[in-house]
């Protein structure tokens, strides 16, 4: 029960208290937008780089996304992705970098 990471009462190791999502659609004739963004407060981490691991508070992060399609035809879609559009350097878990902002764009054609 006094186990610093594991002991009655303390914060779960990598769980935030407080984390949220908001995502916001606009669908305008042929176009579709969403911006989603995630909300992750303070949470406990540690590196495990050893046996009595030290436990530091990771600041918590924010990241957003977006995605657009526009209807070219009625079986020819424009799409435009990107993620972690703010270029947000965050480290969830400890010691793991986030991917850089990543864009993908295409164009499905159905048939």
């Amino acid at each position: 029960p006094t186990h610093p990471l594991f002991g009655l009462g303390q914060q779960a190791l990598r769980r935030p208290r407080h984390s949220g999502f908001l995502g916001l659609t606009l669908n305008w004739k042929r176009l579709a937008a969403n911006l989603n963004g995630v909300f992750v407060g303070t949470f406990v981490d540690s590196d495990f780089g050893l046996f009595d691991p030290p436990l530091v508070e990771n600041p918590g992060h924010t990241t957003w996304d977006t995605r657009l399609a526009l209807t070219l035809t009625p079986r020819v879609t424009g799409t435009l992705a990107i993620d972690n559009l703010t270029d947000r350097d965050y480290s969830a878990p400890f010691g793991y970098q986030p991917l850089r902002p990543a864009i993908r764009a295409g164009v499905p054609v159905t048939y």
